[in-house]
């Protein structure tokens, strides 16, 4: 087997290697995420229990279908959850089964407390048992759900064991890998160096035996390569020149072709020592440049030539010197800038070009006739004879070596020399390039496999991380993990985690204690200053451009304000941001690695802080689960004492629940009569009223006069009571028409109706000579008559009771889901006991004489705010004016305000 049919299968055999490597990490890191997927869907699966029961306890407590058809699309994304095919282990299987069973079990439950809620009779027994049923049902969906979710908490804990196995089987592989390669990359290259080293010992010890004289001798190193055909090549010309030494009788006859076989031999020794030093260079030479220049001195050396060149073709068809002679460019008198842009991209051309060509060595003794000439370059030493030699590989043309200015010129031996010199050359070379491609294949795997330990390294200090949330009893713990993970991974001295608190600074949740060791700043005063602390600095850079930093001369960065008295020095920084998605929600900071950090380090770090936030955020939503598991399990025990009781109250519930609703409908009805009664009895006394006032009026005005004063007193009072009567009936008939004929609530514009109002007004405010002012009005929801009344009567009532230069002033305010109107005046005021007792209907606080009225327009008032869902109150001292209030409800999904909706 030849030398380059051992380098292939030496390179083959390393990518065979490096595709099995492959593989089995590509397995191994398989296995690994579809550990952490089951692990994944299992925690996907509790979320969606716990949302499930929430919905159905939203449902219990509003009965509304909306929630009824979130439960559904919970239950059905749930149902596509626990049918998926990652769980294929034995136990995996069985707790899924269960679950799926709890499942169903939900789905008919929730049917019955559907259907139970559809069938609610309106029969107050039967209504009181699907009540009864819906509790029961209620707490039958809760400990499902219970059920349910702790069999999901197997799962996920089984699916974690299975994370964890993954992992340390993908490390145990990776070890195993590195080792087998480390062992069969020693042992080829072990193999390889005995196959081609221990050949050219041999090869040279023979020549120098021989070249010693001893004929007898065969140098047959017995290797099937190039270098065995070579050492074949020397014993069978050491065999002729022994036959032609064997006749002594010959002796005289053939001192002639004895001295030509001694200078054959001397000149092959020559070439072997060529070829041997060319070997030994490819085994010791640093690079490609240094093994030419061996070359083309033992090619000068071998025919006595003063200069020449080795090229290689390059990709794109033109020459590429690897080695010139010195004494060329000693001789050169072009400038050296101009030569050395000449060793690259030359043109193929010329007589070396005719080299090329021909495929074949090429002697020109008088170069400057020969056919293919083009001249010499200016500056170039002038050329007197000339040899070129192809360089092949495997029959193809790969460059040429090139040989000038012998003094008698070159002939056939010198061709022949140069031959075999350039085939122990390409030998050379292809060899020393396959140790190079060795070497740097070496040197790439060393790097995968520190890299690969870096990542090992990596990967279990995420592990640790996500471990640790498991196990941890606080978030505090948890920091300090990963803080040491951190600083292990980094090598740093110290360092510290802080988060972000709802104030907007920093709050410590793990410091190193070796930064505690340095610091020379008493622990109590230590202490405060590790909480609340303001966003400046390097580390609030970090924060607030949301980007990792690396500072390994902290002192002279922009954003450096100093250290603490007393903090121990900082020689390098590294700050890496925590975020929850796009938000920064705090901050990793080490310092004083050695010699200082670099990207690796800033790139493990934000892997190790984006697996920090997600096991932080599990243990605090474990942390919140686990204290809803105890409030599921508190009620339930409660739900559970609660059907007891409600046993034993069901009874007398049903029979208070009993009295109470006949209350209620007697309520309703005796409510009915009174409004019918107070319309009808106001509205058929005015028929009687009008004719007794129509006569008392004729009575006044035929008879004033003719009478005696008493008389027209008499009638006076009679006209005056009439006219108060049909008032009081008037009022009486408002009122109870309040009720009973308004108009639907709809968008109404409160200015329009104060204009409205403030118009029907008019006279009073004129001859009161009251200012009536008012602020920017909303739109509300309201009868709009009705409104327009109750400013008519607040407004006045204000202009009525007022004293000198009256003001009024009308206001509305936005506050907690409702509009508050107000009335303010500066009128004669009512005293705090009163304050109630107004609102009551025919309640008067002064006489008729001084201020008239029926003492029902505030009871009207009353009514129409009833009606409307708001309230009514007045807030006065007397003879200090008046303030009444009313609000009406602002509905959610119809807001307006000033005019907008």
């Amino acid at each position: 087997m030849n030398i380059k049919t051992k380098l292939r299968i030496n390179t083959l055999f390393s990518v065979v290697v490096v595709i099995i490597v492959s593989l089995t990490l590509l397995s191994a890191s398989q296995q690994v995420r579809e550990a952490i997927d089951k692990h994944r869907m299992a925690d996907q699966i509790g979320r969606a229990i716990f949302e499930l029961a929430t919905v159905a306890n939203d449902y219990l407590a509003h009965h509304e279908k909306q929630a009824s058809r979130q439960w559904q699309l919970k239950y059905d994304s749930l149902t596509g959850l626990i049918t998926d095919r990652r769980f294929q282990e034995t136990e995996e299987k069985y707790l899924l089964k269960n679950i799926q069973q709890h499942h169903e079990s939900l789905k008919k439950t929730f049917s019955k407390l559907l259907a139970n809620d559809e069938n609610r009779s309106r029969d107050e027994r039967e209504a009181q048992v699907a009540a009864e049923l819906e509790r029961r049902l209620a707490g039958q969906l809760a400990v499902t759900s219970q059920a349910m979710l702790s069999l999901v908490w197997q799962l996920a804990e089984r699916s974690h064991a299975g994370v964890i196995k993954a992992q340390q089987r993908a490390n145990w592989i990776v070890m195993l890998l590195i080792i087998i390669i480390a062992v069969i990359i020693a042992v080829s290259s072990f193999l390889l160096g005995i196959s081609i080293l221990r050949p050219i010992a041999e090869l040279r010890k023979g020549t120098e035996i021989i070249g010693a004289g001893n004929l007898n001798y065969k140098v047959g190193t017995g290797a099937k390569d190039e270098i065995g055909q070579l050492s074949s090549a020397f014993d069978k010309m050491v065999k002729d020149l022994k036959s032609v030494m064997a006749s002594r009788d010959e002796l005289t006859k053939e001192v002639a072709e004895r001295k030509k076989a001694e200078e054959e031999t001397l000149r092959r020794g020559a070439l072997l020592d060529a070829i041997n030093r060319v070997f030994y260079e490819a085994l010791t030479c640093e690079t490609e440049e240094e093994l030419g220049k061996t070359c083309l001195a033992a090619a000068e050396d071998l025919t006595n030539s003063k200069f020449g060149f080795i090229s290689e073709i390059n990709p794109r068809g033109l020459f590429d010197s690897i080695s010139i002679s010195d004494p060329g460019w000693k001789a050169c008198k072009m400038s050296e800038a101009e030569a050395v842009a000449s060793l690259s991209d030359m043109k193929i051309r010329g007589i070396y070009g005719h080299v090329i060509k021909k495929e074949e060595s090429v002697i020109a003794n008088a170069p400057g006739s020969h056919p293919a000439r083009i001249g010499l370059p200016k500056g170039h030493p002038p050329l007197t004879s000339f040899l070129g030699t192809p360089l092949k590989r495997s029959g193809r043309i790969i460059g040429m070596i090139a040989l000038g200015n012998k003094e008698s010129g070159y002939d056939l031996k010198d061709q022949q020399a140069l031959e075999s010199l350039t085939v122990a050359f390409v030998i050379a070379l292809d060899r020393k390039r396959a140790e190079e491609a060795l070497k740097k294949r070496e040197e790439e795997l060393e790097k995968k496999t520190i890299e690969l330990t870096n990542a090992n390294k990596l990967i279990d200090a995420i592990n640790r991380v996500f471990y640790e949330a498991l196990i941890s009893e606080s978030e505090e713990e948890l920091g300090k993990t990963c803080l040491a993970a951190a600083e292990e991974l980094t090598n740093s001295k110290f360092g510290f985690i802080n988060e972000i608190n709802p104030a907007g600074r920093l709050d410590t949740m793990a410091i190193s204690d070796p930064g505690w060791e340095a610091c020379r700043i008493p622990k109590s005063e230590a202490m405060i200053k590790i909480f609340d602390i303001e966003i400046r600095g390097i580390n609030g850079k970090v924060i607030n451009d949301g980007q990792s930093l690396i500072a390994n001369d902290p002192a002279s960065h922009p954003a450096y304000i100093g250290l603490p008295e007393g903090h121990p020095p900082l020689t390098s920084y590294l700050g890496v941001p925590l975020k929850r998605g796009s938000s920064v929600i705090g901050i990793i900071s080490l310092g004083n690695k050695d010699p200082g950090y670099d990207l690796k380090d800033q790139q493990a770090v934000e892997s190790l802080a984006t697996a920090f936030v997600e096991a932080l955020d599990r243990k605090r939503a474990e942390e919140a689960l686990r204290e809803r598991e105890d409030q599921l399990k508190k009620q339930t025990a409660d739900l559970t004492n609660a059907n007891e009781q409600m046993e034993q109250e069901i009874i007398r519930r049903m029979r208070t629940e009993s009295d109470l609703y006949e209350r209620t409908k007697e309520l309703e009805r005796s409510n009915r009569d009174l409004q019918q009664f107070a319309y009808v009895a106001s509205h058929d006394l005015q028929e009687p009223l009008r004719s007794v006032s129509s006569y008392v009026q004729l009575l006044a005005r035929r008879y004033r006069g003719r009478l005696d004063s008493d008389a027209d007193e008499f009638i006076a009072f009679a006209v005056e009571g009439a006219k108060r009567m049909q008032e009081l009936i008037l009022d009486l008939l408002a009122y109870s028409r309040v009720g009973t004929h308004g108009e639907k609530l709809e968008p109404t514009d409160s200015a329009t109706a104060l204009t409205r109002a403030l118009t029907n007004l008019q006279t009073a405010i004129e001859e009161s000579g009251a200012a009536v002012t008012h602020e920017s009005m909303p739109i509300v929801m309201a009868d709009k008559s009705q409104l327009i009344q109750l400013f008519q009567n607040l407004i006045g009532n204000a202009v009525k009771f007022c004293g000198d230069n009256p003001e009024v002033h009308v206001a509305a305010e936005r506050k907690r889901g409702e509009w508050i109107f107000s009335v303010r005046d500066n009128g004669i005021g009512i005293g705090s006991e009163y304050a109630e007792r107004i609102f009551v209907i025919f309640q008067r606080l002064h006489t008729m004489d001084k201020y008239s009225g029926t003492g029902i327009g505030l009871a009207i008032c009353k009514k129409i705010v009833d009606r409307h869902g708001g309230r009514l109150w007045v807030k006065s001292r007397e003879g200090a004016g008046s303030t009444f209030y009313f609000t009406i409800p602002i509905e959610e999904e119809n807001c307006y305000e000033d005019g907008n909706k």
